[in-house]
């Protein structure tokens, strides 16, 4: 079987299972999906595999897994978030002529939700949907000067820094002190380390235990030949209370 009509099957086998109003076992989704029962039980020994599905040995049923469980959290978290954020992110973009995004960790790099500009769309500018290399981006620096020491670590065991500028900071150790200082801070920036043109600022969105949530960032196009760190850093204020005001609507204070 082609790896593509595996993926395919696979999917239509989810969608059988978790539409049935209750655990379904092996005769009956051979008898739902019409497939050779050996087919349908490799696939379901694939699923089990990856937590996509769980299974009773006792009722020898098969149920949706907590992988499943856990892309449908994060998936209502983030639209949640990014709903509540739109217009506390159209304000802010308005108060501060900044562009403004808003971005989740989805790996080893940030996802961005929601993203606010005036006029011209600038051509470099993050669209929804779209990821940065968590290591360029203010945001990403966020999410990596947040995680414990071990599990950055292995992240980084298997990630490339890649050199995007001259000003991208590809050093393991250089990067390492960077992040301790972004964690002293409370914010991030981004100085032209992805794109030339481009400088950036976020702050953090966090549930009540403090967790980081979301990352809220202002960029601009950057003026080579102005201070950007002190433009940037002008405007913490405003972006704090951005924040602030998103985990309320959000139901969390942070902390």
């Amino acid at each position: 079987m082609a790896e593509s009509s595996i993926l395919t099957k696979a999917m239509a086998l989810m969608d059988r299972i978790t539409e049935a109003r209750s655990p379904l076992t092996l005769p009956e989704i051979t008898e739902i999906t019409g497939w050779p029962r050996s087919s349908v039980h490799r696939l379901l020994v694939l699923l089990r595999d990856a937590d996509a599905l769980s299974y009773d040995p006792e009722r020898q049923t098969y149920s949706p897994g907590s992988r499943l469980m856990r892309w449908g959290v994060r998936t209502q978290t983030r639209d949640n978030i990014a709903m509540r954020a739109a217009p506390h992110m159209r304000t802010l973009c308005r108060d501060t002529n900044m562009r403004v995004a808003l971005s989740v960790r989805d790996g080893q790099s940030v996802l961005f939700v929601h993203t606010e500009e005036l006029g011209t769309p600038f051509r470099l500018a993050p669209r929804i949907g779209e990821h940065s290399p968590l290591h360029v981006t203010a945001g990403g620096k966020l999410f990596l000067s947040e995680m414990s020491d071990a599990a950055r670590k292995d992240l980084l065991a298997d990630y490339e820094l890649e050199l995007c500028t001259e000003f991208t900071i590809t050093d393991a150790d250089r990067l390492a002190a960077h992040l301790e200082q972004v964690r002293r801070d409370g914010y991030a920036t981004s100085l032209r380390e992805e794109f030339r043109q481009i400088c950036g600022i976020a702050v953090p969105i966090r549930d009540d235990r403090g967790r980081l949530l979301a990352a809220l960032s202002l960029w601009t196009v950057s003026d080579e030949g102005g201070d950007d760190l002190a433009m940037l850093q002008a405007l913490l204020p405003q972006a704090t209370q951005a924040a602030s005001a998103i985990q309320t609507d959000i139901g969390h204070k942070g902390t």
